[in-house]
């Protein structure tokens, strides 16, 4: 690692605290069961079937994949890159066939081919802001899931795209050949999918294009190579966020301790799988969500409303909204987000907070969803309590 990582890992274990589970109080979670079991019928139902799979933990000399499910990537230029970094962390490299497809040419080619040999010049161009076809892209996944020597996949962006290929994804063939796959924003589809039908623990975290600072690197580490546990994530996003976009989100909603299963991720994309097979199962839940770009801010109060009128935050044991980045938090705005927490979480009486390290910008926790954590609606805090990679 750079010197960067030198100087800076000493901070970033101050701000890392490691506890045992038993040190924080139930009580308001055994009353939150209560509560749940009164709750009448509803008509918003999920199915879990599956016992929760921990992928195998990845170590230094493993292969990675990198593949791209949803979105193509803005430069060419930028992949050799982006595999090189990698390859300097300690990992071998296998990028995905279609992590050139329908991509801009790069600066000064005329085709695609001058960039990689093996591009082909007849894509479909139907898909252009698609990383191939949604057949092509699950094939690309499907494949790496099936690769005895890839031990992690690690998605190029987000973008949109991943939904479209669900439907053609082998959770059979997932299930049996379990391995870490992180991701997030437009990944937030797979991340839920996968993690409800086959059980593996998926990990929402930054994808390949970012810089993969030391924050990020290090949470990653800890979680999936080092298989650290219990990991108290406690550091609140800066005032201002990577790009310099106000923030202003580090409060407590309702105060109290709750704990429960990790769901969650892109709320734009944990909308659109509410009301499919893929939905995610609320039952007694943390429930963490994020988002970018949402300038009117009634959008997050449209879709925290459709969450409340489909029963899915009246199952939830706790609630985190981890940021909205590029979101316009002027006073107008951030007026609009707590009148949207009043009239949404609040009357839930579960804890809840605002801000924290997971969203659009450089520095980001690694998650386990699908795996038990607590969280401190007061001091803003979650602990991952049990290990999440074999």
């Amino acid at each position: 690692m750079s010197k960067k990582f030198l100087l800076l890992m000493p901070l970033f274990i101050t701000t890392t605290t490691f506890v045992y589970p038993e040190n924080l109080s139930t009580t308001k979670v055994s009353i939150q069961q209560i509560r749940f079991k009164e709750q009448a019928k509803q008509n918003y139902t999920t199915t879990v079937v599956n016992k929760l799979i921990l992928p195998p933990r990845l170590k230094f000399g493993d292969t990675i994949s990198i593949v791209a499910s949803a979105s193509n990537i803005t430069h060419l230029n930028e992949i050799p890159e982006i595999k090189r970094r990698f390859e300097s962390m300690g990992f071998k490299v296998i990028l995905g066939k279609n992590i050139y497809a329908s991509a801009p040419l790069p600066i000064g080619a005329t085709k695609l081919s001058e960039s990689n040999p093996n591009i082909k010049e007849d894509l479909d161009h139907s898909y252009i802001q698609y990383a191939g076809t949604p057949k092509e892209r699950a094939d690309d996944l499907m494949d790496m899931f099936k690769n005895q020597k890839v031990k992690a996949i690690i998605e190029l962006r987000g973008g949109y795209g991943s939904a479209q290929i669900l439907d053609l994804l082998d959770y059979d063939i997932i299930k049996q050949n379990p391995k870490i796959l992180i991701g997030f924003s437009d990944i937030t589809s797979l991340l839920l999918a996968i993690n409800l039908q086959t059980g593996l623990v998926t990990f929402h975290g930054p994808v390949a294009v970012m810089d993969w600072n030391d924050f990020s690197y290090n949470y990653f580490k800890w979680l999936v190579m080092d298989g650290a546990y219990p990991l108290v994530l406690n550091k609140y996003i800066p005032a201002l966020d990577d790009d310099g976009n106000i923030s202003n989100l580090n409060f407590t909603i309702t105060s109290g301790r709750a704990e429960g299963r990790l769901i969650g991720g892109n709320l734009t994309l944990l909308m659109n799988l509410l009301g499919t097979k893929y939905q995610p199962d609320f039952n007694h839940a943390i429930l963490f969500v994020e988002d970018a770009d949402e300038k009117d801010l009634y959008r997050i109060d449209r879709m925290l409303g459709q969450l409340k009128n489909s029963g899915a935050l009246n199952k939830i044991s706790g609630f985190i909204f981890a940021s909205c980045s590029n979101c316009n938090l002027t006073s107008l705005g951030y007026s609009t987000l707590m009148k949207t927490f009043k009239e949404y979480i609040k009357p839930l009486k579960i804890p809840a907070f605002a801000g924290t390290m997971v969203g659009h910008f450089g520095s980001n926790y690694t998650l386990p969803i699908g795996s038990q954590v607590k969280i401190d609606a007061d001091s803003g805090s979650m602990t991952i309590q049990n290990r999440v990679v074999q």
